[in-house]
């Protein structure tokens, strides 16, 4: 009884220290050279998924403004 108390209590403390990015699933279907292109992303990047394409659309973003002389932000 009080060990199952114990872990509770730790698993409840653990979940206040964890911070965790929530991520929504949008279930994209992407071609696979697409997919292919995320993974060299993210070996280049060191990261997730998420971080590689809004990595690779903030660049693309920025580099399409310097194009037109536009502002991004």
């Amino acid at each position: 009884m009080f060990f199952k108390r114990a872990l509770l209590v730790h698993k409840e403390c653990a979940k206040l220290f964890m911070k965790k990015e929530i991520k929504v699933p949008r279930g994209y279907r992407l071609f696979p050279r697409t997919q292919k292109l995320i993974l060299k992303i993210q070996k280049i990047l060191n990261s997730d998924a998420d971080k590689a394409i809004s990595s690779a659309c903030e660049n693309y973003l920025n580099e399409f403004a310097k194009t037109k002389n536009l502002k991004t932000k």
